[in-house]
């Protein structure tokens, strides 16, 4: 996972923008993977995390709803076919970085390449 400010990537700034246009940082966290395994979904002192799945070239996204109690284990949301697993939340009481999996794939379509990805 690596962290890439927005400015440097004016194609993945417009197309976080659509999905997102109340984020307001000047970041993303960005990993390459097939698939994510959803974790933090419920209040721990102060942190939680909410995911969402994420169409290149459209707007908006789909929530993820997670299983009832955190004890249960999630099943992987996958990425792949333009699908992007998106994961927002709080972090200590205040907005979290925004965090991407993309698939390898799917790079291209956001402007990216391997190397911008690795750390």
């Amino acid at each position: 996972m690596k962290t890439l400010k927005l400015k440097d990537f004016p194609t993945l700034a417009a197309q976080v923008k659509r999905w997102a246009p109340g984020y307001r940082k000047h970041s993303v966290m960005v990993a390459v993977a097939e698939r994510e395994t959803p974790f933090g979904w419920w209040w721990d002192e102060g942190s939680k995390s909410d995911y969402a799945t994420a169409r290149i070239g459209g707007s908006g996204t789909t929530p993820w709803y997670p299983p009832r109690y955190p004890e249960t284990e999630a099943q992987p949301i996958p990425t792949g076919g333009e699908t992007v697993v998106v994961e927002t939340g709080v972090f200590c009481g205040k907005p979290a970085t925004m965090q991407l999996t993309i698939h390898p794939n799917d790079l291209a379509r956001l402007g990216l390449s391997p190397e911008d990805t690795k750390r």
